[in-house]
């Protein structure tokens, strides 16, 4: 019998082999030394080492893991100064 998270890991290894197609057509335009992991699966250290894994780059994750909200905020900001 397969055990409940396994079924949660293989999902996520099939949402990381979808981001290496797409990372094998940016790598034919140069080197990627890494990649950065942002958002909730950043705080996972399980779910960054299968991705690195799976994508065979080191992973950076940024100290400011809810960059999503902070470029709304940039862009809003922007927006509001006409910068």
């Amino acid at each position: 019998m397969v055990h409940q998270s396994r079924y949660v890991e293989v999902s996520y290894e099939g949402i990381f082999f979808e981001h290496l197609t797409h990372f094998e057509k940016l790598k034919k335009a140069g080197e990627i030394k890494s990649v950065r992991l942002t958002g909730g699966g950043s705080r996972s250290p399980v779910l960054a080492q299968l991705f690195a894994d799976v994508l065979n780059v080191e992973i950076e994750i940024p100290t400011n893991s809810e960059t999503g909200t902070w470029g709304v905020a940039m862009a809003v900001g922007t927006r509001y100064w006409n910068v």
